[in-house]
């Protein structure tokens, strides 16, 4: 599993539209940016400026980028006024939205670099497919200001931008606390096996991270009885935790804010294992809590979250063999019984989140 595998499952909810062709399925897929500095005068820089293609749907929202490595300014005849530089890098990519319309420009620079700022021209993005070039989707397909000289502010706006958002977990591990809480409610407890997975659900109601959990035994000990708890642990490595990470960062638009709110769970995805004549099975859940341990090189930061229980009249678990419950924070209507919706997985929308 490699660091574009967020890219592939944003398109799992395509991928079962009818009529769908997976034609990029398991391609090895590179890509080669073109780099233009504008013919206007002072357009060239010293500084270091990553070109970083993507696509932006036609709400705003990102829905892939691919990080590019920065190109020195003060190397060669780099970044100067009509020039031209090539970047490339290969990966593996699913398929859809091949039309790059999006960059993200990250400029480096260093004190006293006097007329730093830079002027993009035509910005070209070609793919290739197991090698070969994809004619449908070669060349400078996406142009930013590449005739127009009285936009000098562009790039100041930008790097404004860049500078107020921080990936502040990007190489970090995690420990994943999970606590299960079975209600106070008459009959609250229960024999069946439950998991509960945490996961972010956006204000639109779509799944941006989920992390499968393993099952509570019901039979076991006083595991799911009224009124207990039970805690579930799992580490997540650097690889591991990068998916969220990643998941989050597209979710921020480059918002802080809305980039380390997406560690914290707000929803819960119930699966329930039971048998034939486990009568009485249903269970209630009480107070859920999940707790991420955010590991880095020289800190640790603790992020917790928490839904509370609700009154005895709703959000009960019906137990079943191939049951899959969510539960939101924020509901619109509830019920007596969560109605199962299918498996969870990436950019699932969940109608009755918000």
């Amino acid at each position: 599993m490699n660091v574009f595998y967020v890219i592939l499952s944003l398109f799992l909810l395509l991928s079962s539209a009818s009529g769908l062709i997976r034609q990029y399925r398991g391609a090895d897929v590179s890509i080669t940016v073109t780099i233009r500095t504008a013919d206007c005068s002072g357009a060239g820089t010293d500084s270091d400026v990553a070109s970083s293609p993507g696509f932006v749907d036609e709400d705003g929202y990102l829905v892939w980028w691919i990080p590019m490595k920065a190109l020195k300014g003060n190397d060669e005849d780099n970044l100067e006024r009509d020039t031209e530089q090539f970047m490339a890098r290969p990966f593996y990519i699913y398929e859809q939205c091949f039309r790059p319309n999006f960059f993200n420009f990250e400029v480096y620079s260093w004190a006293l670099n006097f007329m730093a700022r830079w002027k993009p021209g035509n910005m070209g993005v070609a793919m290739y497919v197991d090698g070969f070039l994809k004619p449908s989707i070669k060349g400078e397909i996406f142009t930013l200001a590449m005739d127009v000289c009285r936009v000098p502010l562009l790039l100041t706006f930008l790097l404004v931008s860049a500078s107020a958002f921080t990936r502040l977990h990007s190489d970090a591990s995690a420990i994943l606390t999970v606590t299960i809480g079975t209600g106070d409610c008459l009959g609250a407890g229960t024999n069946a096996d439950v998991s509960a997975s945490p996961g972010f659900i956006d204000e639109h109601g779509y799944l941006v991270w989920y992390v499968k959990m393993k099952a509570v035994k019901g039979t076991a000990d006083e595991n799911l009885e009224r009124e207990t708890q039970q805690v579930m642990t799992k580490n997540l490595t650097v690889h591991d935790f990068k998916q969220i990470e990643h998941a989050c960062t597209m979710h921020s638009h480059m918002e802080q804010l809305r980039y380390e709110e997406c560690f914290y769970a707000n929803f819960f995805n119930f699966d329930t294992y039971t048998w034939a004549f486990n009568f009485g099975a249903d269970w209630k859940p009480g107070k859920m809590q999940a707790k991420l341990e955010i590991i880095k090189p020289s800190s640790q930061e603790f992020v917790k979250s928490v839904i509370p229980e609700r009154d005895c009249l709703n959000d009960w678990v019906p137990a079943s063999s191939n049951g899959h419950y969510p539960l939101c924070k924020n509901i619109k209507k509830r019920a007596f019984e969560i109605k199962s919706t299918g498996p969870p997985y990436i950019h699932k929308r969940y109608k009755n989140c918000f």
